[in-house]
């Protein structure tokens, strides 16, 4: 594999397979080094040369790690880093998801009751099997599971 280090020697890249020596040229041509390696493990280049480097971090969803060096301690290397409390961003990012999905499961449950509406027209009698089909779809939204629910079966006109 090939990795790209930038000029504090940070792996910024791993690229596993394709062209290796087009991506170390344009590495290069962004003023970052390009280093063949067989480590699986993270890595620093320091003066011309790999060491594995350790993670101090423990990983959490609500945190944002930017690396922003290494030190050696004990003749290990770890990163230097910063981290970010991303936890609202977490939070507004989840609502906005469940508001897309909310409203993509309700435009379908619209387009099933209006394919069924005319049976609420005056001069049509609606089946009870229907009546109980439309009333399940109207009262969806109110499901515990919402929007993750089932559509119920539409019973045969």
């Amino acid at each position: 594999m090939l990795k790209i280090f930038n000029d504090k020697g940070i792996c910024q890249q791993i690229i596993a397979v394709g062209n290796f020596d087009l991506a170390r040229q344009q590495a290069e041509k962004e003023g970052n080094t390009a280093f063949e390696s067989d480590n699986d493990a993270h890595e620093v280049l320091v003066d011309g040369v790999l060491h594995e480097v350790k993670i101090p971090w423990i990983y959490d969803i609500n945190k944002e790690v930017t690396i922003t060096g290494h030190e050696v301690i004990d003749n290990v290397y770890h990163y230097t880093y910063t981290e970010r409390d991303i936890t609202d961003e977490n939070k507004a990012r989840e609502a906005e998801i469940l508001f897309l999905q909310e409203t993509d499961k309700r435009t379908q449950r619209n387009q099933l009751l209006a394919e069924t509406d005319f049976y609420s027209l005056s001069d049509v009698t609606m089946p009870d099997a229907m009546k109980t089909y439309r009333q399940a779809l109207r009262d969806l939204p109110a499901h515990k599971d919402w929007p993750n629910v089932d559509f119920p079966t539409k019973p045969e006109e």
